[in-house]
């Protein structure tokens, strides 16, 4: 199995355990020094450091929403360290129950079959620009 077809399988079992909610599962494919960030463009921008720094960064995205649901779309391999997965991200929104659907790229970038690295933004430029691609 290729590293691309590794990853690709590492990054779909992470989006089923996050869909789920067992991050206990969704922690293992993690970097005990992972990088979290939310672009600009999106709600509660920021970054965080490692996976307590990952819990939080769900946490700050998850308060928007009263559920949401993550479908992988495709996948862009800008080398061999990097992921861009383009997921379609479904959700309710907190309080007001509106339904929210939006179109999301997640970067990716692997260490020895960990991420190291992963960012979210709305733009595939964008994840390709910070990929170095």
């Amino acid at each position: 199995m290729s590293d691309g077809d590794r990853h690709e399988r590492l990054i779909r079992d992470g989006m089923e355990a996050f869909n789920r909610g067992d991050l206990t599962m969704l922690a293992t494919i993690f970097d005990e020094r992972l990088e979290s960030r939310v672009g600009p463009q999106l709600a509660n921008s920021g970054t965080w450091r490692g996976r307590e720094g990952f819990t939080e960064m769900i946490t700050t995205w998850g308060e928007a929403f009263e559920s949401q649901q993550n479908r992988i779309i495709g996948f862009t391999h800008p080398d061999d360290r990097h992921v861009i997965a383009e997921v379609h991200q479904a959700a309710t929104g907190a309080g007001s129950r509106v339904p929210v659907e939006m179109r999301l790229f997640y970067l990716f970038e692997f260490r020895d079959d960990k991420v190291v690295r992963l960012h979210l933004y709305a733009e595939r430029d964008q994840a390709l620009e910070v990929a170095g691609g």
